[in-house]
C-alpha cells in the first residue's frame, strides 16, 4: 500500500531528490523486468544474457499482455512492486521521506592511477554527485543496474547565442584542468551534476577580463 501510494503520487520526474524515482527505477531495473523475463522466457540459462533488456520491448509485453504467462498479470505488478520497496528500505533504510534517487544514482569520476596507486584516489577521483534521469530521459544518463552508477551520459553541454557570442554557456566535467593541483581540475563538476553552465566567452576583450592564469609556451 505504501508503494503504490509513492508511485500514484509522482509526478514522474526522476529528479535526483525524489523517493518516487527511486522506488521506480529500483521497481523497473531490478526487479519489474526480471520478473517479466522469468515469465516470458522459458529457458533460465537465457535470462542472464538478456541483461537489462529493451524498454520498447518490455513496455509491448506490459501494454498488451496476453497468454498464460502473463494472464495475472496484476499479481506480477504487484509482486514486483513489493519486492522493490523492501529493496529500497534495504538500500537507503526505513525512513521513506530520506530516499532519494540521487542517492544511488550517482556519477563519480575516477582517475586511472587510483588503480595502481590507491593513495592518490582521493585527490585524483572527483565525485560522487547526485544526478537525476535515467537512459529514458532528456540528458541521458544512463546506470548499471546493481548499483545504479552513472556509466553514461553527456560530459560537455553547451548553449551557443549566435551572433552575440559572449552569451553563450557551456560546462565540462569534472575541470578545464587536468592537473590535480589546479582549483580548475574538478571545480565544474557540481555545476555539471546540477545542470548548470559557465559562461564560454568569445571576444577578445571578455576572454582577457575573465583570464585567471596564462600559460606560455617557449622555444628552448
Amino acid at each position: 500500500a505504501e508503494a503504490l501510494a509513492m508511485i500514484r503520487g509522482w509526478d514522474h520526474e526522476l529528479a535526483a531528490d525524489s523517493a518516487a524515482a527511486a522506488l521506480f527505477e529500483v521497481w523497473w531495473s531490478l526487479h519489474l523486468r526480471p520478473a517479466l523475463y522469468r515469465r516470458l522466457v522459458s529457458d533460465p540459462k537465457i535470462i542472464p544474457l538478456l541483461g537489462p533488456g529493451d524498454v520498447a520491448a518490455a513496455l509491448d509485453r506490459l501494454e498488451g499482455a496476453s497468454g498464460p504467462a502473463l494472464a495475472d498479470l496484476p499479481s506480477l505488478l504487484l509482486d514486483s512492486l513489493a519486492s522493490a520497496f523492501a529493496d529500497c528500505e534495504q538500500r537507503m533504510g526505513p525512513d521513506r521521506s530520506a530516499w532519494k534517487w540521487g542517492s544511488l544514482h550517482q556519477a563519480l569520476f575516477e582517475h586511472p592511477v587510483g588503480k595502481v596507486k590507491p593513495e592518490h584516489k582521493p585527490a585524483f577521483d572527483v565525485g560522487p554527485f547526485a544526478v537525476g534521469g535515467s537512459d529514458s530521459t532528456a540528458m541521458n544518463g544512463i546506470y548499471r543496474p546493481p548499483d545504479f552508477r552513472l556509466v553514461i551520459g553527456a560530459s560537455f553541454r553547451l548553449v551557443v547565442d549566435v551572433g552575440a557570442w559572449d552569451n553563450s554557456v557551456c560546462v565540462n566535467t569534472p575541470g578545464q584542468s587536468g592537473d590535480p593541483r589546479s582549483p580548475h581540475y574538478g571545480d565544474l563538476a557540481p555545476i555539471w551534476a546540477a545542470g548548470d553552465y559557465v559562461p564560454l566567452l568569445y571576444s577578445d576583450k571578455a576572454v582577457d577580463e575573465a583570464t585567471v592564469v596564462r600559460i606560455e609556451l617557449l622555444p628552448a
